[in-house]
C-alpha cells in the first residue's frame, strides 16, 4: 500500500509480520516489583505524543473519521501513560506513538473500506545513552531512533490472524491452530496477545472438521494425480469425510502439533490445538467506523527474555505494563 508514513512502517514491521508460536507466559512476578530504571539515576521524562492519521486515502477515510482515530489513539496512550508501572521515570524515558490502520474483520484490503477503522501504538521505553537532553526537553539520539526498543505493540481494531500453512483456508478465510496462555487481568491470552474487549462475542471461533478436511482435500488433490503417498492420504481424508455423520462433521477440528498430513484428532487430546478463525461477526457494524471495540495487547519480548527477568529492561517494562494498567479504562 502507498502513504505509509514512518509511523506507519514501524507497526506494520512489528505488529503484521507475526510467526506462529505456542504462549508459555510463566511466572512474571518481577514485572510488579522490580523497579524498571536505575534506583539511583537521575528522574527520565516522557516524550512528547506523536500520532500519524494521514494515511491510507484510497479507502475513503474522511477528515472527521481520521480526527475520530487520533482521539481513540490519544484516549489508549493516556490509559498507558497513567499505569503504575511508569510512575517510577529513573533512568528511563518512555515513548507512545500512534498510526491509523485499517481494522475489521476479516483484515484484507477488499473490506477496508467499509470495515471499522483501527490503529496501532507503541511504547518504547528508551534510557539515558539514547536520550539528548537539555532540561526539560527530550529526543532520541538520531541513530537510535529506527534501531531501538519496541516495548509494547498495541492494536485497536486489528485482529490477529498468525501465519499458517497456506492450505489452511477455503472460500470463508483462513483458519490456524489457536495459540493461548493463562489470562492476563481476567482477559483471555491468544496468539501472544491480551484481548480486550467488552461486546461479549468471542474473537475467534472454532473450525469444523468438516472444513478442515474438504481444505486438506484441495491441497492434496493436484498431486495425487501422480504422487501414490499423497493419494493414499486423500483417499484416507475421502473416506474420513464420507464416514463422518452430519453432527461429527460440524464438532470442532483438532490437529497435532506439528502436524505433517491432516493428522486429525479427538477434541481435548494431549499435543493438539483446535482450529480457529476470525469471527467476522465480532464487530458491530450499528457503532461508528473509529468506535473501539478490541484491543489486542501484544506480549513482548518472548518467553526465553522473560525468563531473563529483571536483567532485561524490555522484558520488565512490557510485562509490567501489560499486568499493572487497567485496561478497562481503555474501552470507556
Amino acid at each position: 500500500m502507498n502513504n505509509k508514513g514512518p509511523l506507519f512502517t514501524v507497526a506494520a514491521i512489528l505488529f503484521c509480520i507475526i510467526p506462529f508460536v505456542h504462549t508459555e507466559l510463566g511466572s512474571t512476578a518481577f514485572a510488579q516489583s522490580e523497579p524498571l530504571g536505575d534506583p539511583g539515576a537521575r528522574p527520565g521524562l516522557w516524550l512528547p505524543w506523536r500520532v500519524d492519521v494521514t494515511g491510507f486515502p484510497q479507502y475513503g477515510i474522511s477528515t472527521a473519521d481520521r480526527k475520530a482515530v487520533a482521539e481513540q489513539l490519544a484516549a489508549v496512550a493516556s490509559v498507558v501513560r497513567a499505569s503504575p508501572a511508569l510512575a517510577d521515570l529513573r533512568g528511563i524515558y518512555p515513548e507512545l506513538t500512534g498510526s491509523l490502520m485499517p481494522g475489521g474483520a476479516p483484515t484484507d484490503e477488499k473490506h477496508f473500506k467499509s470495515a471499522p477503522l483501527g490503529g496501532t501504538i507503541i511504547l518504547a521505553v528508551w534510557v539515558e545513552n539514547q536520550i539528548d537532553r537539555v532540561g526539560n526537553s527530550v529526543s532520541v539520539k538520531k541513530e537510535w531512533r529506527y534501531n531501538g526498543p519496541a516495548s509494547l505493540v498495541i492494536a485497536l481494531n486489528r485482529p490477529i490472524e498468525p501465519n499458517a500453512e497456506p492450505w489452511m483456508q477455503d472460500e470463508q478465510g483462513r483458519f490456524f491452530p489457536l495459540d493461548e496462555g493463562r489470562p492476563i487481568g481476567g482477559f483471555p491470552v491468544q496468539f501472544e496477545h491480551v484481548i480486550v474487549s467488552k461486546n461479549g462475542r468471542p474473537l475467534y471461533l472454532p473450525v469444523t472438521k468438516e472444513r478442515l478436511i474438504k481444505a486438506y482435500i484441495v491441497k492434496i488433490e493436484p498431486a495425487a494425480r501422480t504422487v501414490p503417498e499423497y493419494k493414499r492420504q486423500l483417499n484416507e481424508a475421502q473416506a474420513l469425510l464420507a464416514k463422518l455423520s452430519d453432527a461429527e462433521k460440524k464438532q470442532p477440528a483438532w490437529r497435532k502439533n506439528g502436524a505433517s498430513k491432516l493428522d486429525l484428532v479427538p477434541e481435548g487430546s494431549a499435543n493438539a490445538r483446535p482450529l480457529v478463525e476470525v469471527n467476522r461477526a465480532f464487530f458491530d457494524p450499528k457503532l461508528p467506523r473509529a468506535a473501539l471495540q478490541v484491543l489486542l495487547v501484544r506480549i513482548e519480548p518472548h518467553a526465553s527474555q522473560r525468563a531473563a527477568g529483571s536483567k532485561l529492561l524490555a522484558a520488565r517494562a512490557s510485562m509490567a505494563v501489560i499486568e499493572r494498567t487497567d485496561w478497562r479504562k481503555a474501552l470507556r
